[in-house]
């Protein structure tokens, strides 16, 4: 008996009795992939995705995808199963397969791609799709392909469908759509499900060496131990070379942004394949196994492929710390597929993958906690997340070592040395210029480094965000996790009732960070009394039309305690507003501006907060106010019913100052106080200057042109100057 992991015999021979044997261990396993990408799909999807064949084997005008008689149509080999017309006389009953023959195959192969059939996949996984055929056939296939995703939408699968032409990867080593060709057929030979068609050769061929490949390719279709009408060639998996990792370890960082636990693993594999080139990929294991007559799913599993030959990694390179982060990553990413049945056998991989797990240490009720991210509490998002941006963090390092190398050796292979005299990187860097592919590089990163500084929140006065994988639950307000508001010595602090897990020091922090993480925001039983303060800054908060949201006395304190940490005298608070000033109509005599909370978004999509307060405070607000887009900046008073009229007092206030100080050279006076402000555009700056008394006010606007000069025309106080009032201070 000849062993299936031998198809080349001693002497070079060829037994294609193991090759049919190989053949058909590949085709078993690919049915099971195929069966349980069904299965996992819901009722009306499924239907949809066993179709799918028949609409690109046939054209006829009752199915979906219809172009013409003319479009190109047919798949080698493919007969329609029993199950597949059914389905499709259930979704469109006009179709009649008996009456066609049997179409001219233009189609080689079509294959499912990534997730589908794997532990990984669940009810709501995209289906990628790879129609491979050649090249010349792909203008006039690609508008039925898009009318096949149109159609597969409507039926509640998320399908994309690629064209693929084997030729074009094996000769040229080229993929349009994608800069990492290698990584991409590795990825293809690991997880790809045959659906219709040709059969891949690689299937065949023990051999790793690109040389060897293709000698025992030409072997074996030379001298017909396989008919090429039933194979398809993309060719060995080549040496990655490190402009190709360095992209995809970018790709797979900026997508952990995004999507975290997939991400994070694959961009663990990239790792591991640039820290050990010479150690078998992950494709070739998989191939491997099938060759000595491997059955078991969980060992041909794609994902359990990818974390073995990752924590293989680990272990070799003593990194085991970084051991429980790759298994946690597995858990969240399949722990849907590891909840048996009670009907299911010991033996039924889910069942198996359950005792995996445990065998980690990993509970079946902290599996089942780990499926439900809706149901954990604040603290344990914080905990999750932390872990996220440290792994995020480690990537990120990775991406910069891969593409900084392949950077400089690509700089140092352009710029010409002394003869036996090393290259200066720095020297290097300023002389050449980055190729495409490294410039792009360069341009994700920089994106990464600002997502992963939003995520940390590093910049100062940044409101940190949980990764988005947490905080978009897609859940009801009334149902997002709750943390409560307390005072504490020096600002507020949130606890979810085990742990703290904020300290923040304004309360406009707190709300906007319970509000961007879709926290609920409770208060203890001393803070009721502030519930109608926070709804107010909520409703500042839903203000989507702003760059710049100003809130004005959003923070807590009594007057006397705000004098005693500000040193603020009672007399000094009534800023901007006046007993004569034209808003007493509304029977308001006295506004108080404590404080200005100035929060933005900025261009990296952080979150940042800007407090202040004090005399000191408020005139370097004024000053930055003065310099903003009146029409970027919204005003929310949080107070009484008098906060709308004192509102509408600062827009005013802000248009009339930023009119004015366009202009280099140009002062606006306006009160302050008791005193007076003056807030002068240097040419570079707006500077801000506080006077106590009408005599040095005046003695400073005389050295100015008086054209110069402008007067806030809202306030009693220069309108209607006092008698004593100097000239100047009247004018």
């Amino acid at each position: 008996m000849i062993h299936p992991a031998r198809p080349l015999l001693d002497g070079d021979e060829v037994d294609g009795r193991v090759l049919s044997a190989i053949v058909g261990q590949f085709r078993a396993h690919h049915g099971l992939r195929l069966r349980a990408t069904l299965r996992r799909l819901p009722a009306r999807a499924r239907l949809a995705l066993r179709t799918v064949a028949l609409l690109l084997h046939r054209n006829h005008p009752a199915l979906p995808g219809y172009l013409g008689s003319d479009t190109p149509a047919g798949i080698d080999g493919y007969r329609p199963p029993p199950e597949t017309l059914s389905a499709a006389r259930r979704l469109h009953p006009g179709y009649q397969e008996s009456r066609y023959g049997r179409p001219q195959a233009s189609l080689q192969s079509l294959f499912i791609m990534g997730s589908g059939g794997s532990l990984a996949q669940t009810r709501t996984s995209d289906v990628d799709l790879w129609v491979c055929c050649d090249r010349l056939l792909h203008p006039s296939l690609m508008p039925k392909l898009r009318q096949i995703d149109a159609w597969a939408a409507t039926q509640g699968l998320t399908l994309h469908s690629f064209l693929v032409d084997p030729a074009q990867l094996a000769t040229e080593g080229q993929l349009p759509g994608t800069r990492t060709p290698g990584l991409l057929l590795d990825e293809f030979y690991r997880t790809a499900t045959l659906v219709a068609g040709r059969y891949p050769l690689w299937w065949l061929i023990p051999a790793t060496d690109g040389d060897s490949y293709r000698h025992l390719a030409a072997r074996l279709l030379e001298q017909r131990f396989v008919a090429s009408d039933q194979v398809l060639d993309f060719g060995p998996v080549p040496p990655f070379p490190r402009e190709e990792l360095a992209h995809a370890a970018v790709t797979e960082l900026n997508r952990a942004l995004e999507t975290p636990h997939k991400s994070l693993l694959k961009l663990m594999l990239v790792q591991a394949y640039a820290e050990a080139p010479g150690d078998p990929i992950s494709s070739t294991t998989y191939k491997q196994r099938i060759h000595t007559g491997e059955r078991d799913p969980l060992r041909l599993d794609p994902y359990l492929l990818l974390h073995e030959h990752v924590e293989g990694h680990l272990r070799r390179h003593g990194r085991t710390d970084q051991l429980l982060l790759a298994r946690r990553l597995l858990v969240r990413k399949t722990a849907d597929n590891a909840a048996p049945a009670s009907t299911r056998s010991p033996e039924h991989p889910h069942r198996r993958l359950l005792a995996r797990f445990h065998d980690w240490g990993f509970s079946t009720a902290e599996i089942a906690h780990l499926r439900r991210p809706d149901s954990w509490s604040v603290s344990e998002l914080m905990r999750e997340h932390q872990a996220l941006t440290g792994a995020l963090a480690d990537g990120l390092a990775c991406a910069e070592s891969l593409a900084t190398a392949r950077n400089q050796a690509a700089r140092a292979r352009r710029s010409p040395t002394a003869a036996g005299t090393p290259v200066d990187a720095p020297a290097v860097a300023s002389g050449t210029q980055l190729t495409p592919l490294a410039w792009l590089n360069d341009m994700h990163l920089r994106r990464a480094r600002f997502q992963l500084a939003r995520l940390l929140a590093t910049p100062d006065g940044a409101i940190a965000q949980l990764h988005p994988a947490l905080r978009e639950r897609g859940q009801a307000a009334a149902r997002w996790p709750a943390a409560t508001l307390h005072r504490s010595a020096d600002g507020w602090l949130l606890s979810d009732g085990t742990e703290i897990v904020l300290r923040p020091p304004r309360l406009l922090g707190a709300v906007a960070w319970a509000q961007l993480n879709q926290i609920r925001l409770l208060t203890s039983a001393d803070l009721v009394h502030l519930q109608p303060r926070i709804a107010q800054i909520r409703q500042g908060l839903s203000d989507t039309g702003a760059g710049i949201r100003a809130f004005v006395n959003a923070e807590v304190q009594a007057p006397r305690q705000l004098a005693r940490a500000t040193g603020v005298a009672e007399s000094d608070r009534i800023l901007l507003s006046q007993r004569r000033d034209p808003l007493d109509y509304s029977g308001l005599h006295l506004l108080h501006l404590e404080s200005i909370d100035l929060l933005r978004q900025t261009a990296d999509g952080c979150w940042q907060l800007t407090s202040f307060s004090g005399a000191g405070g408020l005139i370097e607000a004024l000053e930055l106010l003065s310099r903003e887009d009146p029409a970027e900046t919204t005003w929310h008073v949080i107070g009484g019913r008098e906060r709308f009229a004192f509102a509408q007092r600062l827009e005013t206030l802000q248009r009339e100052a930023h009119l004015v100080l366009g202009t280099p050279g140009a002062t606006f006076v306006l009160p302050f106080g008791s005193s007076a402000l003056t807030l002068h555009n240097d040419g570079l700056r707006v500077v801000g200057r506080r006077h106590d008394d009408p005599g040095e006010l005046h003695l400073h606007l005389s050295g100015l042109s008086q054209a110069a000069v402008r007067f806030d025309s809202h306030s009693s106080r220069f309108a209607q100057p006092d008698p004593g009032a100097t000239p100047a201070a009247g004018a």
